[in-house]
């Protein structure tokens, strides 16, 4: 008999254990859960700023090509400006009169170029003032002097971009 309580003493011992884990287990699964919500919370608030910051560049690179663009529209407004002062050399350009989009159409409703061509007698050279206007919101402005010698050659003495 004496066998027999300790036999059952010491099953009495292990479910008394047993309870004691299974208590520890229902207590910590409240402590759990709110580490799980933290760490979740946390990665939440990195995705979100990264997301933010990728959209970010995304807005700026399309920014910057349709600028590039706005300044490619410029550089064909001096073209065809290069164009008319070749088609008509004959015409005297009274001095400092700006002749302005002779012939130039806009590109689409939202897209186009206005250039203007100034003649200076003094020193023979032509000022070419170009604007590119790209998606209504993008302008560049390019000026050029050009000088156009006997054999109808052009020379490009200065090309800079105006900032306004």
């Amino acid at each position: 008999m004496a066998m027999a309580q300790i036999n059952k003493r010491q099953a009495n011992v292990h479910n008394a254990e047993i309870n004691n884990i299974n208590n520890i287990n229902k207590n910590n699964k409240g402590a759990v859960y709110i580490t799980v919500a933290m760490i979740l919370s946390v990665l939440l608030i990195l995705l979100g700023f990264l997301l933010n910051i990728s959209s970010f560049d995304a807005r700026k690179s399309r920014e910057y090509a349709d600028g590039i663009k706005a300044y490619y529209l410029a550089q064909s407004g001096s073209t065809q400006a290069m164009a008319y002062i070749l088609e008509n050399k004959e015409q005297n350009f009274a001095v400092g009169e700006a002749l302005q989009n002779v012939h130039t159409p806009p590109y689409n409703e939202q897209n186009s170029v206005q250039w203007s061509v100034s003649y200076n007698e003094t020193d023979n050279t032509y000022t070419i003032i170009s604007t590119g206007i790209y998606k209504n919101r993008y302008k560049k402005t390019i000026k050029l002097l050009i000088t156009l010698d006997s054999n109808d050659r052009i020379t490009i003495n200065q090309l800079k971009l105006v900032y306004e």
